[in-house]
């Protein structure tokens, strides 16, 4: 049973007084605002648009801003290995001082283009529990 149908069913009984019944038909809802629960567990911002592995690649992944799910960012990727399906990402640290590596696997992001056009790496932590992200020792290797 789909929304769809139930919405339809509503908006033919319900006066058109009522809020709910005014509202646009679903169908003209932008794509952007599907769940991706079906893809990770990492939310897609308003108005930011899901993109692929190779459409981040090709906006230049090194170095690309990670944003945690409070909308903070807290590090950049270092570097991606897609045979792997992992990114090692550089968190805190200033000047690179005090950074601390950890090696995630490519499921635990989500790349989003935003309106303006960049795109960013997001990750479903929020920024003050990154202590809880593990440090990988094979990260430190340059």
């Amino acid at each position: 049973m789909t929304v769809r149908p139930i919405l339809v069913a509503l908006t033919a009984i319900l006066p058109a007084g009522i809020g709910f019944a005014q509202q646009a038909p679903f169908e003209n809802a932008p794509a952007t605002l599907v769940a991706t629960s079906e893809v990770n567990s990492v939310a897609l911002r308003q108005d930011n648009v899901l993109v692929d592995l190779s459409a981040a690649m090709a906006a230049g992944i090194d170095g690309m801003a990670v944003i945690s799910a409070d909308d903070v960012e807290v590090g950049h990727v270092e570097r991606l290995n897609p045979s792997e399906g992992t990114a090692t990402i550089g968190f805190g640290g200033f000047l690179g001082l005090g950074e601390r590596k950890a090696t995630l696997p490519l499921s635990k992001l989500a790349f989003q283009q935003q309106p303006d056009g960049q795109v960013r790496a997001f990750i479903a932590q929020p920024s003050d529990r990154l202590a809880e992200i593990p440090e990988s020792p094979q990260a430190d290797m340059s």
